[in-house]
């Protein structure tokens, strides 16, 4: 199964500015599916898209959900570099 990790510029630019500005994120994908809602949430034209979504905050890192780490695959198994 081959998998596609996306990021476009300009939210990749706004997850290293926020980063640097000592707040976590998290793109969101799926916020797509949710299109309708978000549109009506935030008053969002109806002729705009909804292409995507960062969660940001400051990060609490002495909560233990801050401390759970899922198990991973190495970095060779995932990727193949041409």
């Amino acid at each position: 199964m081959q998998y596609t990790l996306f990021c476009s510029n300009p939210q990749l630019s706004v997850v290293r500015a926020a980063q640097a500005s000592g707040l976590a994120t998290c793109p969101i994908g799926l916020i797509t599916d949710y299109a309708d809602e978000i549109k009506d949430l935030l008053n969002i034209p109806e002729k705009k898209k909804v292409v995507t979504g960062i969660a940001l905050g400051y990060p609490d890192r002495e909560n233990p959900m801050g401390q759970f780490k899922s198990p991973r695959a190495s970095l060779s198994e995932l990727v193949r570099w041409i």
